[in-house]
């Protein structure tokens, strides 16, 4: 009972939120989805969800480049509400922050954001043993959207929206096999801004005056990642270190755009262990090898990576493994960068990086 009264001052103070803070953009949604599995033979099948979410945001303003290129996106908080009928892990609350862009095509916009979500009956609250899925109250929460906004009047506009969202907690407490939902959307989007500005901002055109006189820059770059996990191959309690450390080299061809390459050496502490028990040699680190893909938004940047074991036990059943890291840059000609990056095997997520690395520019010769 406590927990839940905790849930509902949460609640209340998410609904509160419009008349202390003063933002730009005000956008409450309802949509309906299906929750999966992270795997097709996981159990339990689909399930129903419906979730409420209200969003305050702020438009980007100025004449820095990445602005001009990227159309002027907006960046804000969306604090959301999932009903889920029967729902094995309980009802969920969450709070992201998250970016906007519109897209090429006018009052298309894509969205991104990460945040934390709770939910009411996690496993270690529950006595339903089919739980294997959602181990902790708070979980990291990843939000990918696509949103088509539709005039319909000065200053509002109907919003039609499509959502991929993902919950788990990098195993920082077990089960953690994670819940994804995918949701249709109606909401309404309430700007001061008028309607044929949106339209403006979604066909804006600016002269490249910055790529003409823009010369690409190579850098190589090394990061270290700690972490920690709980062991997805026993039910023993306790903690293990993992790490991941990087080499690579990063090549921005474009002042928003980059590519690159890097060595991955990495370690899951809860592995060894385990492969002992088997009577297997555990290895000291996995090697592995990834490609990538950063785009840069003013300070910040998302980091795609793909990449696959060099080295590997039994353990590791795929040797393809995915990353997704948002970092913020600073220092010196933003050298330094620190933030947090998903490694994950077919999307289940291996643990969480709390990655800081270093850029060195490659001398012009």
């Amino acid at each position: 009972m406590k927990l839940r009264g905790l849930f509902s001052i949460a609640s209340l103070l998410f609904l509160l939120i419009p008349s202390w803070v003063s933002a730009q953009n005000h956008s409450a949604t309802f949509s309906m989805g299906r929750i999966v599995a992270t795997a097709p033979d996981q159990r339990p099948a689909a399930m129903n969800s419906y979730i409420f979410d209200y969003s305050i945001s702020w438009r980007t303003s100025g004449s820095d480049y990445w602005k001009f290129y990227h159309r002027y996106p907006d960046f804000g908080f969306r604090f959301s509400y999932a009903k889920m009928p029967h729902g094995i892990a309980g009802n969920r609350f969450g709070a992201v922050g998250f970016m906007q862009v519109p897209l090429r095509r006018p009052l298309l916009d894509w969205s991104v954001g990460l945040g934390l979500s709770a939910y009411t009956q996690p496993y270690s609250l529950t006595a339903n043993l089919s739980n294997g899925y959602i181990g902790s109250i708070v979980n990291c929460l990843i939000d990918l959207g696509l949103i088509y906004k539709v005039p319909i009047e000065e200053g509002g506009f109907l919003t039609l929206q499509g959502r991929f969202l993902h919950t788990s907690n990098g195993y920082l407490r077990k089960p953690n096999l994670g819940l994804n939902y995918w949701q249709l959307g109606l909401g309404y989007d309430l700007s001061p801004i008028r309607s044929a500005d949106v339209v403006a901002r979604g066909a804006l055109h600016v002269a490249d005056s910055v790529t003409s006189t823009f010369r690409p820059e190579n850098h190589f770059f090394i990061s270290y990642a700690p972490g920690i996990v709980q062991s997805r191959h026993k039910l023993k309690d306790g903690y293990y270190y993992t790490y991941t450390a990087e080499a690579g080299y990063l090549r921005r061809f474009h002042p928003c755009h980059a590519w690159g390459a890097n060595i991955d050496v990495m370690m899951n502490g809860s592995h060894p262990e385990w492969l002992r028990a088997r009577h297997e040699v555990p290895p000291l680190a996995y090697l592995g090898a990834c490609a990538l893909y950063e785009g840069f938004y003013g300070p910040m940047s998302i980091r795609l990576s793909i990449g696959m074991n060099i080295t590997r036990s039994s353990l590791i059943y795929i040797p393809i493994y995915e990353r997704v890291g948002l970092y913020y840059h600073f220092g010196k000609g933003d050298r330094h960068y620190a933030g947090l990056a998903m490694k994950a095997y077919m999307g289940h997520v291996d643990y969480l990086e709390w990655t800081y690395g270093i850029l060195f520019p490659k001398p012009r010769g």
